[in-house]
């Protein structure tokens, strides 16, 4: 009663009433896939740029569409691109500097060609392996395209397949070559990184190792791509103490997450394969003692002293041409 009589004298005295502003228009982008496409399978990573880099893959779901965009006061633009297996990329940029609310509408993605390949999965003593999975995956190359040096690497399937009862599979690979996000200066192949499933023949994750470990994208094959299932080594040791006083290495020997960092070094241990020169980390433990699993061939053991803010101090070499077989278990002491 008294608010209607308040608001009549004041239309009486022809004075303005004040009304209720409307909220600001919230700020957000949301990004919206293309209709008709397998969602889930749609790899989709988003970089917001401002006050900093704030790079992130969104975790896609079937039939899901809309995806929003977390954006703060600082944000002046975005940059994402999106993955389906068999497609181009897609990407775009956008400002977002300013109020409001707004949608990206991704663009239809194109198919890519294929080509035909056999590929056939063999063991170590040459017997066809069925109903192995392989996986085929490529890089995103994200680093590159978002313009960070550090952190999250991206990935993602190509295809996978599974060898039938005699060891092989037929597939269509897509020509990731023609895709101009990933063209390199008019190649002809183009490499994928290639593993086996997670379990052979009761061995567990990380047991087994896959041979070519990299599969060349070409425009014809002329006969099968053979990849051969390899057991892994096992090598355990110990460094005796004699080696680090000989050596004058004073650094701390345990584990990274249980070091107490008393000592302003800390050491670490690496394997190189001689023949290919990829690296594994073997981190010591406590006492000098080493355990890593390895593919079969002939390795370099090293140390690395790292100092403060971990510079590299030194390398000593801990042992050179230790060759290792399928499947083998080697004890390797040094004094």
């Amino acid at each position: 009663m008294h608010l209607l009589l308040a608001l009549l004298l004041a239309l009486a005295a022809g004075t303005a009433v004040a009304t209720p502003s409307a909220p600001p228009a919230r700020r957000g982008l949301t990004i919206r896939l293309p209709e008709g496409v397998p969602t889930e399978q749609v790899r989709l990573i988003v970089g917001v740029y401002g006050h900093g880099l704030g790079a992130g893959a969104h975790d896609t779901k079937q039939g899901v569409r809309d995806y929003p965009v977390s954006l703060d006061a600082r944000a002046t633009r975005v940059k994402l691109l999106a993955y389906l297996p068999g497609y181009r990329m897609v990407t775009a940029e956008v400002g977002v500097s300013g109020a409001g609310a707004r949608i990206l509408e991704l663009p239809q993605f194109r198919k890519l060609p294929t080509v035909p390949v056999t590929l056939r999965v063999v063991d170590g003593q040459d017997k066809p392996v069925p109903g192995q999975q392989l996986s085929f995956g490529l890089s995103l190359e994200t680093h590159r395209y978002f313009g960070y040096s550090d952190g999250m690497a991206s990935g993602a399937t190509v295809l996978t397949a599974t060898t039938a009862a005699n060891g092989e599979a037929q597939i269509e690979m897509p020509l990731v070559m023609e895709d101009p996000y990933f063209a390199k200066g008019g190649a002809e192949t183009f490499g994928l990184s290639v593993s086996p499933a997670d379990r052979w023949r009761g061995h567990a994750r990380g047991e087994v190792d896959l041979q070519p470990s990299r599969f060349a994208v070409r425009r014809s094959y002329p006969g099968p791509v053979v990849f051969t299932l390899v057991r892994r080594a096992h090598l355990t040791g110990r460094i005796e103490p004699s080696f680090f006083r000989r050596n004058r290495v004073q650094g701390d020997v345990t584990p990274y997450l249980d070091a107490k960092r008393t000592s302003p070094f800390r050491v670490e241990m690496s394997a190189e394969r001689q023949d290919t020169h990829d690296g594994w980390n073997c981190m010591l433990m406590p006492g000098g003692k080493f355990s890593v699993v390895l593919s079969p061939g002939q390795y370099r053991l090293r140390l690395i002293v790292l100092g403060k803010r971990g510079r590299l101090e030194r390398e000593l070499i801990v042992a050179e041409n230790v060759a290792l077989s399928e499947g083998e278990t080697r004890v390797l002491n040094v004094k």
